[in-house]
């Protein structure tokens, strides 16, 4: 009986043991040891763990297409021109050229004067005496390029803006080597009416001027005394009052408002127009 028991016992073990090389040949997993399966899981974690490592960067793109422009900035705040400024070193600048004008001119008579031919010095001498007045004229018309400036009548003309009563005007007027302005007729007046309008930002500026106005004669009087009727210029409505001073006023959005009006010489008003 135990002889069959342990018969029996080893042909069941060997019956188990060809099984399972069969089912080894069917599926590899089956033949592997424990260790085995150990080393193939940490290999694949370590592999996952590669794969998210990051690399070096790529080589760089294009470039894309610009984008569309911002909102324009808020304006800026409006430039402030030193007129006074620029009017001196102006006339420092005509100064010199006056003066070297002058040198030459006395060096050339000087000149001539030692000619041989004294009657060629007489009458290129002469030629430059006749002409002397066209000289004068040229060196005003130079004076009068500035901001503000204009030559009219043979007269050069310029305004300023600071607001001021008539003394204060007439002393601007001497610092620029001139006096307040004289206007001789109504044409020139539209002339620098209209000067002054196109120069001029906005608003309706008063202008001193030079002449004196007599309410009870109805006339103006000039620096050298001569007098003219005031009905000969165009006035600002409700004028000329019965005040000496006169003025120009001018309508920077109306060439039809403004003209001379007669004015308290207390009172001020927004620039002076100076005769230089």
């Amino acid at each position: 009986m135990n002889l069959n028991l342990t018969f029996l016992t080893l042909l069941l073990l060997s019956m188990s043991m060809t099984f399972t090389t069969v089912r080894c040949h069917q599926k590899f997993m089956m033949c592997k040891t424990i260790d085995d399966i150990f080393t193939v899981a940490t290999n694949t974690a370590e592999s996952n763990r590669s794969a998210k490592a990051q690399g070096p960067p790529g080589k760089r793109g294009p470039t894309g297409q610009p984008g569309l422009p911002g909102p324009s900035g808020s304006p800026g705040p409006a430039g402030v021109v030193d007129y006074e400024r620029i009017n001196n070193s102006i006339d420092m600048k005509l100064r010199e050229g006056n003066r070297e004008i002058k040198e030459r001119l006395t060096e050339l008579q000087s000149n001539l004067e030692s000619l041989k031919n004294k009657s060629l010095a007489e009458n290129l001498s002469n030629v430059l005496v006749m002409n002397e007045d066209i000289i004068v004229k040229l060196l005003l018309k130079g004076r009068c390029w500035r901001p503000g400036g204009i030559f009219s009548e043979e007269r050069c003309y310029v305004f300023f803006l600071d607001r001021m009563n008539v003394s204060q005007a007439k002393a601007k007027c001497e610092q620029q080597g001139g006096v307040l302005a004289q206007i001789y007729s109504r044409n020139q007046q539209i002339e620098l009416q209209d000067f002054i309008r196109e120069k001029i930002r906005s608003g309706t500026p008063g202008f001193w001027l030079g002449m004196i106005h007599h309410h009870t004669e109805h006339t103006l009087e000039y620096s050298n005394g001569t007098t003219t009727g005031t009905a000969n210029f165009k006035w600002h409505s409700g004028h000329p009052s019965s005040y000496p001073n006169v003025l120009i006023e001018v309508a920077k959005s109306d060439r039809n408002h403004g003209g001379l009006m007669a004015y308290a010489p207390t009172s001020t008003r927004e620039g002076t127009l100076c005769e230089i």
